[in-house]
């Protein structure tokens, strides 16, 4: 399993075990970026032995996510599932599994209907939902559930898995970045216009400039507030990843300086998420980020 995704021996052990005695409903538990819903899909393929394409066009994988434009999952997605897995599995002894992936995205009334659905599940069907913690869904559902939780991988296996083709120094740095989180992992190393990799490669620039330029490089990210807290999340990783480093080679003045830093952005943050002005928000970055 480690040889076809990158995955912490843990976890991989805890899938492992899963797929030797399946049981009714698992929960993929990690962070965003951590890679769960990648192996919610692997889990999928393994149980039903068939690509996830081929199972979505035969009826047996069955994905319940947002419409499209929605934050939620909604109750009429929830019922529409119902619907079609009161259709009988076309051969005796065949499995179908319903995937959710962001099940903490689900409604308070779509997980109402799902509770009854898990509670009294066909013995064919079988459930995977994935989320960042298990206080994210109500505790009726996750106490019905077996718990598999996806940790962060280490840079040795990192480097091992990812030899060829990235170089050393671009895996090292991806995987400080992401802490060691498979899924943001893979995204920073890939050569697509990730949201937060844009945002890191931001952050590092703003680093580089001096106090009067940063304020004129701030000026594109006051007119809208999710650009701005992107880029705050960017800036947060680039300064954990460099604190990190400092503290590896002993340098620990130049990383208590970085704890500093860290902690007054991690205000400003919460100033914004508590609807602080953009322009307010950016001044005070300037003014009082000393890196």
């Amino acid at each position: 399993m480690n040889n076809e995704l990158l995955i912490h021996p843990s976890t991989a052990h805890s899938l492992e075990s899963y797929l030797k005695n399946p049981g009714q409903a698992v929960a993929l538990v990690g962070p965003e970026g951590s890679g769960k819903s990648v192996l919610a899909r692997f889990l999928a393929e393994k149980i039903l032995n068939i690509s996830s394409e081929t199972a979505i066009n035969n009826g047996r994988l069955f994905i319940v996510e947002p419409e499209d434009g929605k934050e939620e999952i909604s109750i009429d997605a929830v019922r529409k599932l119902i619907s079609r897995l009161s259709l009988k599995v076309s051969k005796s002894g065949e499995r179908r599994v319903v995937l959710i992936p962001e099940a903490n995205r689900l409604g308070g009334e779509a997980q109402n209907a799902l509770l009854k659905t898990i509670e009294e599940p066909d013995s064919s069907t079988l459930f995977i939902l994935t989320m960042p913690t298990l206080n994210s869904v109500a505790k009726t559902i996750t106490s019905r559930l077996e718990k598999i939780e996806v940790h962060p991988v280490g840079l040795e296996q990192s480097l091992e898995y990812y030899k060829k083709p990235h170089k050393e120094k671009d895996v090292t740095s991806a995987w400080q970045l992401s802490k060691g989180y498979a899924g943001l992992f893979s995204r920073l190393l890939s050569d697509e216009a990730e949201p937060l990799k844009l945002s890191i490669s931001d952050a590092k620039k703003f680093l580089t400039l001096n106090r009067y330029d940063r304020l004129l490089f701030l000026e594109a990210f006051n007119k809208d507030r999710n650009v701005l807290s992107d880029f705050l999340s960017g800036l947060s990783r680039v300064l954990e990843a460099v604190n990190h480093s400092y503290i590896a080679r002993g340098e620990l003045e130049q990383a208590r300086r970085l704890v500093k830093a860290r902690k007054e952005l991690m205000g400003i943050r919460k100033k914004l998420a508590a609807n602080a002005s953009l322009k307010f928000a950016t001044l005070h970055l300037v003014n009082n980020l000393k890196v």
